[in-house]
């Protein structure tokens, strides 16, 4: 399905309420997320559910190049969410701020939430930190999962 941005519907999973079981041993699909919102590069939410791996590698190998798919917490996109913002339409920025996976150019990625509530850390501390969580691969059941930094998100 060619489309210039992620809507709801498409790779036929993006139904409200989406339920996945912890794992699915038949196809080797685990269950990575559980009632995340799903938005678009342009902060738009496209749906909302559980997740698991074999989900993100439809994603990732039926997506267009240049586009993007972010998991965003329950708490932090629902439970949390500022009053001032729309809660169908919150802004990229705070869909980087809060996601805890990306989707984009054939890779999955989590992102590292290091500093992201208890504020700055020390310098030393964070580049340590930087050199740590470099883009490392993890491999699940054949799904190929990278860590980034959030501010590469």
């Amino acid at each position: 399905m060619a489309l210039n941005k992620l809507e709801k519907g498409q790779f036929g999973l993006f139904h409200n309420g989406q339920m996945r079981p912890i794992s699915t041993h038949n196809n080797n699909c685990y269950k990575v997320a559980h009632n995340n919102s799903w938005y678009n590069k342009e902060g738009e939410k496209i749906g909302w559910g559980d997740m698991c791996t074999c989900d993100l590698d439809r994603i990732a190998k039926e997506m267009e190049k240049g586009e993007r798919f972010y998991l965003v917490g329950e708490s932090d996109s629902y439970w949390e969410l500022p009053k001032e913002l729309n809660p169908v339409k919150p802004g990229i920025e705070f869909v980087k701020k809060h996601c805890r996976y990306m989707v984009t150019d054939g890779k999955i990625y989590t992102v590292s939430r290091a500093v992201l509530r208890h504020g700055e850390k020390k310098e030393k501390e964070k580049e340590k930190e930087k050199e740590k969580e470099k883009e490392k691969e993890t491999e699940l059941n054949g799904v190929k999962i990278y860590n980034i930094l959030r501010e590469k998100v």
